[in-house]
């Protein structure tokens, strides 16, 4: 598709057909895609992208928000987004008071002054309402709360590069052009959401106060009381005296125990009864039915050569969701359309819900009471939420990001605390931080790819920091603590089980090595010696509860000593040897006080034996020395 870049003048910059994503929300009046980074076509912020709709092909214009280069990726992502909300948010009104006027005139009133004007009126209303000071946007929007409409912008551009700018406007009831989506023709996993929480079936009326005209006497609330109507096929019945309108059909379906629900409409502008009673009714008949949603991705059969199934933005279309038994002819209410893909295209079906723009651009809003109202002139504050999420999408990563900073610091670009979600192609990552604490900084990480999973937790405060890393051939555990200068590691792979612990402030290690033949131990200490005792092996070995806790008893049936071997300070009494053999290596020296053999030994070269002999029954033992 092509995009057709342009300076502020409307001068063509350059042109690009190799968009990667394209995503455009028409409701949200927002842009979103990835082009190839390239050093004579740079995107940047404050350029215009022309394109048209795929499938009307009416022109756009969209203005660059933010754009992002992508490294080592080597690519630009950029958010954009219609010039009206740019060009109309840069220009100011004063307070306003429009009254009994038409859409189209209250419109006209605001735009004076600014490029921008009014385009087709598919329909025009008479309403009154006080436009706030502040930005003409804001201005736009109250006229379109108001006068209940939908505004929607249209450009063109000329040859020369002199641009258009209108707002029509338009009924928000839509049009039934034929478009019918279906699970099993041409929408793919559809959701279905009801909600009859906020239906009303009833509706009492309050208009402005009437001021007495003489002293003494008391102000008046408008109401509709001495208002009555006959059923036909436009209203229901109305008793006089009665100061609310109810819709028996709706209380019959959603009421509660066959008894209506309740709310109330006030509209302080409104000074004549039959007037109040109409509105009433008005808002009822929306008030009264329970608000349905549908989302799903939908192919765009009218881009892909099917004329009679044109897919547009505040259409009506016949759904249905047999498996979820929903089929009835509801509103497209919010349409993302992929312009290089356009079976891809996603929806919003049913209630109408204010989008992103109107709630982010408003800083004040003209509300009523309660359930049911519709206008009126009571002004309130938008508040602030202190948390905030963020998608950000492209070809290559989807990152989901929340965060959370306090009521008094919400415009502080460091956010205490984050949550944040990375899925690549070949990763996902999971972070968790928190930055409330001045001295430090807690976080914790979790990446996954087809080979590896690695968790770290760290604690910047105190020093601490652990991860486990997990292959399919080696799992690795690791602690340190970085203030004490603490450290211990433990690696398992299918032939060894390595564990480490080191006291670097007191130049000590410790290590034992375990394989399938072979157990080794290692304690390294200051001098850098090598040595396992009692001591470095805290409890000992098979400590049997003797008095020190550096016993150790050995019990084997056979123990092979090679190389060198003293014993120092034996305090044992009996010692007893079955055979002693050191191969042809003769000791120095033995030492005892008493010296036992069974059969034989050799002193200073002189064999020494013992015999037995019988003499007349009698059994003597000799000595021989040779």
């Amino acid at each position: 598709m092509q995009f057709i870049f342009l300076n502020m003048a409307g001068e063509t910059l350059f042109i690009r057909d190799d968009a990667e994503r394209a995503q455009w929300t028409q409701e949200e009046m927002t842009l979103e895609a990835d082009f190839p980074y390239l050093s004579d076509k740079r995107i940047s912020i404050g350029q215009r992208i022309y394109f048209k709709d795929p499938s009307t092909d009416t022109p756009q214009i969209y203005e660059i928000k933010q754009a992002k280069t992508q490294e080592p990726d080597h690519y630009q992502s950029v958010t954009a987004e219609n010039i009206c909300i740019s060009e109309l948010s840069d220009e100011h009104t004063d307070n306003k008071e429009i009254t009994n006027v038409s859409a189209s005139a209250a419109l006209e009133d605001v735009l004076l002054g600014t490029l921008w004007s009014v385009g087709q009126a598919n329909v025009n209303p008479v309403s009154s309402c006080d436009i706030s000071r502040g930005s003409v946007w804001q201005g736009v929007l109250q006229i379109k709360d108001n006068w209940n409409v939908y505004i929607e912008p249209r450009v063109s551009i000329s040859a020369t590069g002199t641009i258009t700018r209108r707002l029509d406007i338009l009924p928000v009831e839509g049009e039934w052009n034929g478009v019918r989506l279906s699970i099993d023709k041409n929408m793919l996993d559809p959701s279905v959401t009801y909600d009859d929480s906020e239906v009303v079936t009833a509706l009492y009326g309050y208009g402005g106060t009437i001021i007495a005209e003489e002293q003494g006497q008391e102000d008046t609330e408008v109401t509709f009381a001495e208002i009555t109507w006959e059923a036909d096929a436009g209203h229901p019945a109305k008793p006089y005296g009665q100061t609310y309108i109810e819709d028996p059909e709706a209380t019959a379906t959603y009421g509660r125990n066959g008894r209506a629900r309740f709310g109330f409409y006030q509209n302080t502008d409104i000074d004549d009864a039959e007037t109040l009673l109409q509105k009433t009714w008005e808002s009822l008949r929306e008030a009264s039915k329970p608000s349905i949603s549908i989302e799903g991705t939908v192919a765009d059969l009218y881009r892909m050569g099917y004329v009679d199934q044109p897919l547009k933005l505040h259409d009506n279309a016949i759904v249905e969701v047999l498996p979820a038994g929903y089929k009835d002819q509801i509103q497209i209410i919010r349409m993302t359309t992929d312009l290089l893909d356009p079976s891809a295209t996603t929806l919003t079906i049913g209630s109408y819900i204010p989008n992103i723009v109107y709630i982010e651009r408003k800083t004040n809003e003209e509300v009523t009471g309660s359930r049911g109202g519709g206008g009126g002139n009571k002004s309130k504050q938008t508040e602030r939420s202190e948390y905030e999420t963020a998608i950000e999408k492209s070809n290559r990563k989807i990152s989901l990001r929340a965060y959370q900073n306090d009521l008094d610091d919400l415009d502080n670009e460091v956010k205490l605390q984050e949550a944040r979600i990375d899925i690549e192609h070949d990763r996902i990552t999971m972070e968790v931080t928190d930055r409330r604490n001045a001295d430090g900084v807690l976080s914790s990480k979790i990446t996954q790819t087809a080979t590896e999973i690695r968790a770290e937790v760290k604690n910047d405060v105190d020093g601490l920091y652990s991860t486990i890393t997990q292959t399919a051939t080696e799992i690795r555990a690791e602690v340190k603590n970085d203030v004490d200068g603490l450290y211990s590691t433990i690696t398992q792979t299918a032939t060894e089980i390595r564990s480490e612990v080191a006291n670097t402030a007191a130049g000590l290690e410790s290590q034992i090595t375990q394989n399938a033949d072979k157990i080794s131990l290692v304690v390294t200490q200051k001098d850098g010696q090598n040595v396992v005792n009692a001591a470095s092996i805290v409890l000992g070995i098979n400590n049997q509860d003797k008095k020190s806790t550096s016993y150790v008893d050995i019990s084997a049936d056979y123990i092979n000593l090679t190389g060198y071997a003293t014993v120092s300070s034996l305090q044992a009494t009996d010692a007893k040897i079955t055979n002693l053999t050191n191969g042809t290596t003769a000791a120095g020296s033995i030492k005892t006080n008493q010296l036992a053999a069974s059969n034989s030994f050799s002193l200073g070269g002189h064999a020494h034996s013992n015999s037995q002999m019988t003499i007349n029954g009698v059994t003597v033992n000799l000595v021989t020395w040779s």
